[in-house]
């Protein structure tokens, strides 16, 4: 008998059971994911962050960006010749149309590159060795950034002119007849502060012909403006190149005789960049936080496809503005132009395309575009 009364209340109790467990599955909590470009503690962000502070830089010494970004966990670059690299963050290796909008580099929070246009080796434009802090997002970016960020986020952000020294210079030197010189200089007043600074390198290159010189120089200017800082970048790149082809044969990797040579001498990178930036900045106590930055950039690069023998010579020319403007007041978000343009190549060509090029010269094919938009939040 109290088996049976034991029994009862059991299929007694599981009606209501049942019944709880459908009054959850049908009323979720109602989540509200929001993101902005002001600065926040790491630990009130939700995605996986990795930053390389000004001292970490500085203690590496990098010669190539890519030294100091694969200290970052789930970030892998190989390093190709002279400048190159290819990318992977948290995917396989991408290159050539493949990595398109795939990895959205920034520099202070703004792309180096036009929406619609990538380029795997755009991060030598970047002034990664004398860095105050390079921040990377692993996993795909938040819209706030912009496009191109399927994988991931690298964000390269330079430092406050109060914060570089008054005059300092460095001279670095190794094997392959590298050779670099840095420099530091800044001047600072009350409320105001002024910097530049820069590097060059003259590499010999382990390849053969596979030597490259470049250099890139940064001028800051802060000042207070109001209740924030008015903060003022330029920077600028060049880049001489003689790029290394590929050593291909069946185990051609365990032939010492090739790791040094070059099947592609006639190779060659050249690109320079100008941009200028303004960035206006509202202090963290004041009631409305105004972020709005207009940027203008100009980019030049000139390379030999030794893989396309007809049409190896191409000269490809970006220039963009644009104003994004998050911020809590009205403000005009601006115009942004892109343009690519593939002009007619020089009279010269590469030595093993001269037999198949054609004789008519190619017409210039231009890709533009322009996108505007007001952004008010109250």
């Amino acid at each position: 008998m109290r088996m049976r009364y034991l029994l009862c209340a059991t299929l007694a109790l599981a009606p209501d059971g049942i019944a709880h467990a459908a009054t959850d599955d049908s009323q979720l909590e109602e989540i509200v994911v929001t993101a902005r470009r002001a600065p926040e503690p790491r630990l009130n962000f939700a995605g996986s962050l990795s930053r390389l502070n000004a001292q970490a830089i500085d203690l590496e010494g990098a010669t190539h960006y890519s030294e100091l970004l694969n200290r970052v966990p789930g970030v892998y670059v190989q390093r190709g010749s002279g400048q190159e690299s290819l990318v992977a963050i948290r995917s396989p290796v991408l290159n050539g149309a493949g990595a398109c909008g795939a990895f959205l580099m920034l520099e202070d929070g703004l792309p180096i590159r036009p929406v619609g246009f990538c380029n795997v080796n755009e991060m030598f434009e970047l002034n990664t060795e004398q860095a105050d802090a390079i921040e990377v997002i692993r996993g795909p970016g938040p819209a706030i950034y912009g496009a191109n960020a399927m994988h991931g986020i690298v964000n390269v952000i330079t430092p406050a002119a109060k914060e570089l020294s008054p005059l300092a210079v460095a001279l670095e030197g190794g094997t392959n007849d590298y050779k670099r010189v840095k420099f530091k200089t800044s001047t600072d007043t009350i409320g105001a502060g002024a910097g530049m600074y820069g590097l060059y390198t003259n590499d010999g290159g382990y390849r053969a012909n596979s030597g490259d010189e470049e250099g890139k120089v940064n001028l800051l200017a802060d000042t207070q403006l109001g209740s924030g800082t008015l903060r003022i970048r330029g920077a600028g790149t060049l880049l001489n190149q003689r790029t290394a082809g590929f050593v291909q044969g069946f185990d051609a990797y365990g032939n010492p005789a090739l790791r040094t040579s070059n099947p592609n001498p006639e190779a060659f990178r050249d690109a320079w960049r100008r941009a200028s930036r303004r960035i206006g900045r509202a202090s963290p106590a004041a009631a409305a936080v105004r972020l709005c930055t207009p940027l203008c950039a100009d980019r030049e690069c000139g390379f030999c496809n030794t893989f396309c023998w007809a049409s190896p010579w191409k000269t490809i020319r970006r220039r963009a503005s644009s104003s994004p403007a998050p911020c809590r007041d009205p403000c005009l978000a601006g115009s942004m132009p892109r343009s690519a343009s593939m002009r007619k190549p020089p009279a010269r060509t590469c030595w093993r395309s001269r037999a198949r090029r054609p004789s008519a010269a190619r017409r210039p094919r231009v890709r533009s575009g322009r996108q505007a938009g007001i952004t008010t939040t109250r």
